[in-house]
């Protein structure tokens, strides 16, 4: 490829998104002098927390930053998406219902944006990220990169899920800095073509929070991550680039669950077909049994398995696990209201065997009985806030959303399982905050101010800015211009340009091909 002129000569950007960092866990780092570059970057740049998405969750959160829009205009609202018959599937890129930076700007690198699968035909260069099958799948625009990446990187991992590793921290560091090379590796193959928007996640931050928080082994990370910095700036030094270095959420240390359809088990919004056992209720598992003898060297779980006698005996006297299956294990006709994710759901008409008739009512009991959940321990709630979708959802898909979203308190997380209503987390040691990172570094930028009040949708229309763009009206986001020096081009708007409707009619053509509604106009 060789270097195309700017398509308004004005600047680049790049944005390096760190999922789940946060200033929790930067900040003694930088005060340490342990990340030089971040330090020198909100020190010549200007930085402050980044509120997330309601829920502070990767999917709705990273596609509210790239389009600047709500989660009710975007489509995606969770971890998952529960359709009408209560399957929970991954969101992918054909759920995105609002243009992304990259449907807006031409000549644009994106790898490891997570709802990506399957890439788009971009003006550029994509790399889908999680969610994304198995390497057997097609994951790159154009084509033919894939069997360059794989030939390149034979073992090249689209995702580490961080629950799959209890016990095995070694090898969850191994694979996490192995996937982490990798991405290097395309960051710095990709820096040297021609590009105007450059996008890439590195997920490894949120994935070793989870189970290292406060640890050695996340600082030596975060040291990691700020030598690759340091080689971006080399890279892009003497350029007109803007560096943004962004999160889609913050993190902080959880040390209890708050089992939400255990609550509604409780309360009779939610049945199942089966009786729960009092064992069952009160967290005490084969799966936790096993768990806890193998954590103290009492007894080897593998071995133990492979023994019949020890698995029939456990099976009878203990339920198996905590989990339920959302599809095959509620008695939908007995059940108003189950959770998912960070929401509850109404079992109302909108799902396929629904009974409830009066959503509001059914929501009232709800919020009350929430509000009145305490910690045994402690006395103290647990549930920080609780939104109806009306309330932080504005949009035509709107409807999709949860009927009430669930923030929980500070040192809790939310969970799905059966079991009893509060109980310590075992193997996570921190989880989700809406309190993100921002820092916006480069020529034009005003040097060591703190921004207050930065939303997540507020990056969409602040690089289209940068870029000569004006911001599209559907956005939500608010292009922050107080970051720029007042005597440079970039506090100029008068000369911003309008996106192209081009590129507009561009982007229609690829989602009717998508949907496969082209053949019938």
């Amino acid at each position: 490829m060789t270097r195309s002129k700017n398509v308004n000569n004005r600047h680049r950007v790049i944005i390096v998104g760190l999922d789940g960092a946060s200033w929790e866990a930067l900040n003694p780092l930088i005060q340490e002098g342990l990340v030089p570059t971040i330090e020198m970057l909100c020190r010549e740049g200007c930085s402050g927390v980044l509120q997330s998405t309601i829920p502070p969750i990767t999917p709705p959160a990273w596609t509210s930053l790239v389009t600047g829009v709500n989660p009710g205009k975007h489509g995606i609202f969770d971890m998952t998406i529960v359709d009408t018959d209560y399957h929970q599937k991954l969101p992918s890129s054909f759920d995105i219902q609002a243009d992304t930076l990259w449907d807006l700007i031409e000549n644009s690198v994106v790898i490891d944006f997570p709802v990506s699968y399957p890439p788009n035909a971009i003006s550029g260069v994509m790399i889908s990220g999680m969610f994304t099958p198995h390497r057997g799948k097609e994951f790159t625009h154009p084509k033919a990169l894939r069997d360059e990446i794989l030939h390149t990187m034979p073992h090249y991992k689209f995702d580490l899920h961080w629950e799959r590793y209890r016990g095995r921290k070694e090898q969850l560091l191994t694979n996490l800095y192995g996937m982490t090379e990798d991405r290097e590796y395309l960051l710095f193959r990709f820096l040297n073509t021609a590009w105007n928007l450059f996008f890439i996640v590195f997920t490894g931050t949120d994935r070793l929070q989870h189970v290292a928080w406060n640890e050695q082994e996340l600082k030596d990370y975060y040291c990691y991550l700020d030598q690759i910095l340091e080689k971006v700036l080399q890279k892009i030094e003497n350029t007109e680039t803007i560096l943004l270095m962004v999160s889609d959420h913050g993190f902080d240390a959880v040390s209890n669950v708050v089992n939400i359809n255990t609550f509604l088990y409780e309360e009779g919004y939610l049945n199942l077909k089966k009786r729960v056992s009092p064992l069952r209720r009160l967290g005490v598992t084969e799966e936790r049994i096993f768990r806890l003898l193998n954590k103290f060297q009492l007894i080897d779980t593998r071995l133990a398995l492979q023994y019949p006698a020890v698995t029939r005996f456990t099976r009878k006297l203990l339920p198996r696990s905590s989990s339920f299956d959302l599809e095959n294990d509620v008695e939908w006709s007995k059940t108003e209201a189950f959770f998912s994710g960070y929401g509850i759901y109404i079992n109302d008409t909108r799902f396929r065997k629904g009974i409830v008739t009066d959503d509001v009512v059914v929501r009232e009991g709800i919020i009350e009985k929430l509000k009145s959940i305490r910690d045994p321990a402690s006395g103290k709630r647990v549930i920080e806030n609780i939104y109806t979708r009306e309330d932080i959802y504005v949009g035509s898909n709107s409807g999709s959303a949860p009927d009430l979203v669930i923030i929980p308190k500070r040192g809790y997380s939310l969970g799905e399982a059966i079991s009893s209503v509060i109980e310590p987390t075992d193997f996570m040691k921190a989880d989700h905050r809406p309190e993100g990172v921002c820092i916006v570094f480069g020529p034009g930028i005003k040097k060591g101010k703190t921004l207050g009040n930065v939303s997540i949708c507020d990056i969409a229309p602040t690089t289209l800015h940068i870029l000569g763009f004006m911001q599209p009206g559907y956005m939500d986001g608010t292009a922050r211009q107080e970051i720029f020096q007042q005597d440079s081009d970039l506090a100029a708007s008068t000369e911003l340009k309008i996106i192209s409707e081009r590129l507009r009619i561009k982007k229609n053509v690829r989602d009717l091909k998508k949907s496969g509604k082209l053949g019938l106009i």
